[in-house]
């Protein structure tokens, strides 16, 4: 705004009008902007619930791993610590708390795979296969840095009703349903 003691005009109200309608189009862009990064958010979220409940349960396991007897894989079910479930319960072994896991809430990494092996022949989507080889280097690898699979049960419980979880969770979950590829 001009300095009404120096003299100086003001803009002219065309000049002003034209300022103001610039502005309010500009607001009006980054609305658009805000709903539509918003709508493609929640679109997200709906579909990671989606495919979480679409999963309901097929993995949450390091399958193949307990052979090794590694971290990752005793927690996730296969080693021989802890208590075991009954066979056919449909509760993941050695699922229960650990006695140095504690309370938290904050972020867990989900790994979720495809189908582990190789591609037979012509498939739709090669790149969704994860040779054993490469799963077992990246078992090894979390293990290194010390992660601990869970279920996404467990974390479940810590986040909404006060249990516990490692210090380093992880979900390692496979989404295929086509037989022992997971």
């Amino acid at each position: 705004m001009a300095d009404e003691r120096s003299g100086e005009n003001p803009l002219p109200p065309r000049d002003r009008d034209a300022r103001l309608a610039r502005r309010e189009a500009r607001r009006r862009q980054i609305r658009r902007r805000r709903i539509v990064a918003i709508g493609s958010l929640l679109a997200m979220v709906v579909a990671v619930v989606a495919v979480i409940s679409l999963a309901g349960g097929s993995g949450g396991a390091a399958s193949g791993r307990s052979a090794k007897g590694t971290a990752a894989g005793k927690k996730a079910g296969g080693g021989t610590k802890g208590t075991a479930a009954k066979e056919g319960s449909g509760k993941v072994r050695n699922a229960s708390p650990q006695p140095d896991w504690k309370p938290y809430k904050g972020a867990v990494p989900i790994l979720e795979y495809h189908v582990l092996g190789q591609p037979q022949g012509e498939v739709p989507y090669p790149e969704l296969y994860v040779g054993r080889t490469a799963f077992s280097k990246q078992m090894d690898w979390l293990e290194e840095h010390g992660y601990e699979a869970v279920t996404l049960e467990a974390v479940e419980d810590a986040w909404y009703h006060g249990g516990t979880l490692p210090a380093k969770p992880v979900v390692v979950s496979c989404a295929s349903t086509a037989g022992p590829a997971c």
